[in-house]
């Protein structure tokens, strides 16, 4: 009788997406400050389309665009790389002549929009997690996004079959 040894993974990406999903949407920091800053819930969107970019009235919001897995018997590990961004609608700028400084308010929000989502996703203790962050940028003025990316690793399960 042949046997060999299968990789079995403790998650698939669409549970993993899904549960990531939930995190953030459910998350009670997250309501608050979406309630406190912008009078609304924080929109949790799982995918985006190019060909359709968001309407004003979508934000704040944050979008879970890709996950790319990693996988393979030799590394005894699986890992996900979850690409995020943390986006909002806001114009307002403070600025003072004096000092010559100059502060887009929404570049400020979609910081504190991503920080909120990593402390939440770490808040779950789901999984072991690394974060990568970047500032946003205002090419996209009065949009602002947070890019950000979480790495998740779990360890392989490996079972005999028959």
């Amino acid at each position: 009788m042949s046997r060999f040894w299968a990789l079995i993974f403790l998650m698939k990406t669409t549970e993993l997406a899904l549960q990531i999903r939930d995190i953030l949407r459910d998350d009670v920091d997250i309501a608050q400050w979406g309630q406190q800053a912008f009078g609304e819930r924080v929109a949790v969107h799982l995918g985006m389309r190019l060909d359709n970019p968001l309407a004003a009235d979508d934000y704040p919001v944050i979008v879970i665009p890709h996950i790319r897995r990693v996988y393979g018997e030799s590394t005894g590990r699986e890992r996900y790389h979850v690409a995020l961004r943390a986006a909002v609608s806001n114009g307002g700028v403070e600025t003072d002549m004096v000092a010559k400084t100059v502060v887009y308010l929404g570049l400020l929000q979609a910081e504190e929009l991503r920080e909120l989502a990593c402390d939440a996703l770490v808040r779950a203790r789901f999984a072991k997690l690394d974060f990568e962050a970047e500032t946003g940028n205002v090419v996209t003025y009065p949009e602002f996004v947070s890019l950000f990316a979480v790495t998740i690793s779990t360890i392989n399960i490996r079972r005999r079959l028959k």
